[in-house]
């Protein structure tokens, strides 16, 4: 009796099944291809690969807001500081979005401090620009330092609310590094599409899971999903999109100089410019005149002499690495880039 047991208890496990996020394809819940341990969060994470539509996704999958405002991730220390520059892959959008006339609305969800909204208020004077984010030290920062007007520290299912209560509707919604965070895709794009007026566009970007450079910084509690060129067009056709266009990102050779450090001091580059920047920019609480933001109002808005050398410091590290990130450019296609309508 009790082998018999065991042996129904074995078929139970084998037997289990799980739904692709995406397109409900039965996946076994054993048939995972990587784990992954966060010291962030302290879980152990499966990443899954769905046969039918390609997506990577993670289980468990719960987003935190509050580790992107209390900076568990360096990166967002830059945002915070609004020491970013334009992207390449925000430049993509300039490069292959269709010319439209008229007076129209775009939404940039996620939108971190507002480089991409300042590019568009300057490019397109037609467009009336909204944006979001749930980082509260960001939307301060896009009003604030660079005097941006419609940003709201909002997720996409609360600013949804706001939109429908105002009768909001938008032309272009556009989401940058965004739905690779996304604990539920279909949602996320469903929310979108409800914002869309007839015959809208969206427009965005995501990391490409087959680059070499995922494994920095491509995991939970980071990232939750994962896309490769074709997966992501298959994602957007399963949510009713068309006239889907991808493209890999073309990074400029800063950007590439940075990526190429990365590669070949891993994490211990990370833990180096997290040391720099920890260190040369921390700030004073006895100075903190910001309620939200942990930095001192001058020198999150002023010249101050630490900005001009952590900006020597990235120059001099991306001078250095300039001679590899041009022989690396034609393998390092880390970024894809996305446009199409409903």
């Amino acid at each position: 009796m009790d082998k018999i047991n065991k042996r129904v208890d074995n078929l139970k496990f084998y037997n289990i099944n799980m739904k692709c996020i995406v397109c409900n394809n039965s996946i076994k819940e054993e048939n995972f291809v990587e784990e992954y341990f966060s010291d962030i969060t302290k879980t152990k994470y499966k990443l899954y690969l769905c046969s039918k539509c390609g997506i990577g996704f993670f289980e468990p999958r719960k987003l935190d807001p509050s580790l992107y405002e209390e900076e568990a991730f360096d990166a967002y220390i830059l945002f915070h500081l609004g020491l970013r520059s334009l992207y390449s892959n925000h430049r993509m959008f300039f490069r292959y979005f269709p010319k439209l006339t008229g007076n129209l609305k775009l939404l940039d969800v996620g939108c971190a401090e507002g480089m991409f909204i300042k590019e568009v208020n300057k490019k397109f004077p037609n467009i009336e620009v909204y944006g979001i984010d749930f980082d509260r030290k960001s939307i301060q920062v896009a009003k604030e330092k660079f005097g941006l007007k419609n940003v709201y520290p909002f997720s996409l299912e609360e600013f949804y609310d706001y939109a429908v209560n105002r009768n909001l509707k938008f032309d272009i919604i556009t989401f940058f590094e965004v739905l690779e965070h996304q604990t539920d895709p279909n949602k996320f794009l469903s929310i979108c599409k409800k914002l869309l007026n007839t015959n809208g566009y969206i427009a965005g970007s995501v990391p490409n899971s087959k680059s070499i450079f995922k494994g920095l910084g491509g995991y939970p509690p980071h990232h939750f999903l994962w896309f490769n060129k074709d997966s992501l067009y298959n994602v957007l056709k399963i949510n009713g999109f068309k006239d889907i266009e991808v493209y890999f990102v073309e990074q400029n050779i800063k950007e590439l100089a940075s990526v190429a450090q990365a590669l070949i001091m891993g994490n211990l580059g990370l833990k180096l410019r997290s040391f720099v920047i920890k260190k040369l920019l921390k700030y004073d609480t006895t100075e903190n005149k910001i309620s939200v933001n942990k930095y001192t109002a001058n020198y999150l808005f002023g010249n101050d002499w630490r900005i001009k050398i952590f900006k020597l410091i990235k120059f001099i590290r991306d001078f250095s690495f300039i001679p590899l990130a041009i022989f690396l450019k034609p393998f390092l296609k880390n970024g894809l880039y996305f446009q199409c309508r409903i």
